[in-house]
């Protein structure tokens, strides 16, 4: 391999791994945000329950018996 050919290659390769951080920084950053949306999501079905459970006198009941089924 000649000089040139292994400087040009080693930039190429210098290029990608810049490249491939900066996804794995933006993955990173989607990554948070997802967590942010599942954490309400979460707390807001927790919330729905626990109404779903005061609604039914605290007895169990099944899905069906929430959705009018």
């Amino acid at each position: 391999m000649k000089v040139d050919e292994r400087d040009e290659l080693l930039g190429r390769l210098d290029e990608r791994t810049t490249n491939t951080w900066n996804t794995i920084e933006e993955i990173k950053e989607l990554i948070k945000e997802q967590n942010g949306r599942t954490r309400k999501l979460a707390t807001k079905v927790n919330i729905l329950w626990g109404i779903a459970v005061v609604l039914t006198g605290g007895t169990g009941f099944s899905i069906s018996q929430l959705i009018g089924g």
